[in-house]
């Protein structure tokens, strides 16, 4: 899959409106500061660096959360329908689907455009 510059752009706002939406108080704070500081390299990074594996291509890594965000909720709407009591938060399930993957966008010391270019 290839996502042109709108596209990817435009899942980088889902990302950060889901934030908006989800999460409250001085988390939501640090959590903007911490995706706005970091936004060309996690709007650009693959889900993966591997080509067999999932998304593997610029902008892979924020439409793969996206998708992992979707069904996280898609699930909470099942598990409710079915009468279960919740044990969490919405905010705590947008917070845990958003980060699931925040490990791959690696450290300062990593150079995201030679991954890219890699694909």
């Amino acid at each position: 899959m290839v996502l042109t510059a709108e596209q990817i752009k435009s899942n980088y706002d889902v990302l950060l409106n889901g934030i908006e939406k989800y999460v409250e108080g001085e988390r939501k704070q640090q959590f903007l500061d911490f995706y706005n500081k970091l936004d060309e390299r996690i709007a650009l990074l693959p889900a993966s660096h591997k080509k067999a594996y999932h998304n593997c291509f610029p902008g892979g890594y924020v439409d793969h959360v996206i998708r992992v965000i979707t069904a996280a909720f898609k699930v909470h709407k099942v598990w409710q329908e079915m009468g279960t009591k919740d044990t969490y938060t919405e905010e705590e399930l947008f917070v845990s689907a958003l980060n699931h993957d925040l490990g791959k966008i690696g450290s300062d010391n990593d150079n995201l455009m030679n991954l890219v270019k890699n694909l």
